[in-house]
């Protein structure tokens, strides 16, 4: 079985490894960094304004499908 490769939203890296929310990849990488990141890090709200874009997609095509 041939496994298919992906790019992660964050770092955009192609690989097959790391998790998939709402179809898109988050690395291996990106998931531990985002598992570590402390809220007070600049870094997290990156994070943060990346999930959400995830979430606002989603809801969009959602509502677009449901019309």
């Amino acid at each position: 079985m041939i496994e298919q490769t992906h790019r992660c939203i964050f770092c955009g890296n192609i690989t097959i490894d790391g998790i998939q929310l709402r179809g898109r990849l988050i690395c291996s990488e990106c998931e531990q960094e985002l598992i570590n990141t402390q809220v007070d890090e600049p870094a997290y709200q990156s994070y943060k304004q990346g999930i959400k874009a995830i979430w606002k997609e989603a809801i969009t095509l959602d509502s677009r499908l449901n019309e």
